[in-house]
């Protein structure tokens, strides 16, 4: 059986960030492999070039797009491997129509992204920030600071997406009663994850509050100055989704108040301006977009999306591909 042809477009900058033993044993033994040769991220212009006659491609952040004049030159090309986040502006709509499988990461970032948000709703629950500040000051236990348990809490999940429903299943030991908004959730998907669903305003008037829909026209402000109103006072809210799906201003004047805290990864101009005034706000945890980076999920990705698109190419069915219907609603 003749191997695998493969194209590698990942710059040697991103082989350093994603590359690991097994992603090299897993081609060597399957697979005849292009390397990028520049070590660089390629051109638009040179991407149809460089994959050739190649049956699959792997791809990664920095990679170029595939136009649709790109997808006519690429007749041998059967799988487009993504080792990152969402496809979205990787590959045009009309790749599904020609027989040619779209694998993402995205649901093994989905765990890094589920571990932040579950990381930051403890966080606050158990004030260590306002502990440690207090003894780093030269204090120790002072007032009235209780700490607050996770479990049986209600949940409001906005958007049951990948990271949606993998934070859903991180809380399932601790008991939580978890309501998800979400137009495109069956009540048979619901039943099966467990929860229930609700209307946004429901879903916001929960203890905890965590935010994971697409950044799409119909969810921008889809968290606007009215439908923060409905967050209770004393909640947590978590943002690592996109930063266009909440009313950054509204949002920042909610917290202004101190009603409730906040858990942001994501905002609508990146990176945050040193004088946002967001950064002033002590009732804030602020993270520069880093939710879905962890080192193991790093070292996952490449392996992950080698082993997939191996089985694509073999005609088996692969969890992380791309339906026509998923893409419509990538952010």
């Amino acid at each position: 059986m003749n191997p695998v042809r493969v194209a590698v477009t990942l710059s040697e900058p991103r082989m350093q960030m994603l590359d690991s033993p097994e992603f090299r044993q897993i081609l060597q033994t399957h697979c005849d492999v292009r390397w990028n040769p520049w070590g660089r991220d390629l051109h638009p212009s040179e991407i149809a070039d460089f994959i050739g006659d190649a049956d699959m491609v792997l791809t990664s952040w920095g990679s170029p797009p595939l136009s649709t004049e790109d997808l006519d030159r690429l007749r041998q090309l059967k799988v487009v491997a993504h080792a990152a986040g969402t496809v979205k502006h990787l590959v045009p709509q009309d790749i599904f129509s020609r027989g040619i499988v779209v694998l993402s990461g995205a649901s093994r970032i989905a765990q890094s992204v589920a571990e932040y948000c579950l990381a930051g709703i403890l966080g606050w629950l158990n004030h260590l920030e306002s502990f440690s500040q207090q003894l780093h000051r030269g204090g120790w236990r002072t007032g009235e600071l209780r700490r607050h348990e996770l479990f049986g809490a209600r949940v409001g999940v906005v958007s049951a997406s990948l990271t949606g429903r993998r934070l859903i299943r991180l809380l399932a030991p601790f008991g939580c009663e978890v309501r998800v908004y979400d137009p495109y959730l069956s009540q048979e998907e619901a039943e099966s994850l467990g929860i229930e669903r609700a209307s946004l305003e429901e879903v916001l008037a929960s203890a905890i509050v965590s935010v994971h829909a697409p950044a799409l026209a119909a969810t921008h402000h889809l968290l606007d100055r009215h439908h923060l109103a409905h967050i209770p006072d004393g909640a947590i809210f978590v943002n690592s989704s996109r930063g266009s799906v909440v009313d950054e201003a509204a949002l920042h004047d909610e917290l202004v108040s101190g009603r409730f805290v906040a858990v942001l990864d994501v905002f609508d101009h990146e990176p945050l301006a040193s004088d946002h005034p967001l950064r002033r706000l002590p009732n804030v945890v602020l993270t520069p977009h880093v939710a879905g980076d962890t080192w193991e999920g790093r070292r996952a990705l490449l392996p992950l999306l080698a082993k997939e698109a191996l089985k694509c190419i073999d005609g088996q069915a692969s969890d992380l591909a791309v339906s026509r219907a998923r893409f419509a609603t990538l952010a």
